[in-house]
C-alpha cells in the first residue's frame, strides 16, 4: 500500500514541475509590458508644441511680431522633434494675424501619427 502513495506523490511532483516549466516558457506571450506605455511620450510632446505655439501669440505685440516669432519657433520645434526621432510639420492655413490663425500640425513617429487642426489663440 505504501508504494501506491509514493507513486502518487512522485507523479504529483512531476506534473507540478511540468506545469510550472510550461507556464514559465510561455509567460512572455501572456505578459503585457505596461512600461512600454510610459516610454511613449509623443502625445506629451505634441501637446507641448501646441501650447508653445499658442504662447508665441502671447509674446507678440502685433501681427509683425507674431509672424517673426512663428518664423523662429516653427524651425526650432521641427528641429527638436527630429532630435527625438519625430517628424513634425506645422502649417498655417490662413493669414498670420494676431486675432486668429489656423494651423495644421502633423507629427509622425515609429509608434503613432498625430494630426490636429487648431486655431490660435486657443479657446
Amino acid at each position: 500500500m505504501s508504494g501506491k502513495g509514493q507513486w502518487f506523490i512522485i507523479s504529483a511532483v512531476i506534473a507540478s514541475a511540468t506545469f510550472v516549466t510550461i507556464s514559465m516558457l510561455y509567460s512572455g506571450y501572456f505578459y503585457a509590458d505596461s512600461s512600454k506605455i510610459a516610454k511613449i511620450n509623443e502625445d506629451f510632446f505634441f501637446n507641448n508644441i501646441v501650447y508653445e505655439l499658442n504662447n508665441t501669440l502671447g509674446y507678440s505685440a502685433n501681427d509683425y511680431d507674431f509672424q517673426k516669432n512663428l518664423m523662429e519657433f516653427v524651425p526650432y520645434a521641427e528641429q527638436k522633434a527630429l532630435e527625438k526621432g519625430y517628424y513634425l510639420k506645422i502649417e498655417n492655413t490662413g493669414p498670420l494675424i494676431i486675432s486668429g490663425t489656423n494651423f495644421i500640425i502633423t507629427m509622425s513617429s515609429s509608434n503613432m501619427n498625430i494630426t490636429r487642426a487648431i486655431k490660435i489663440p486657443l479657446d
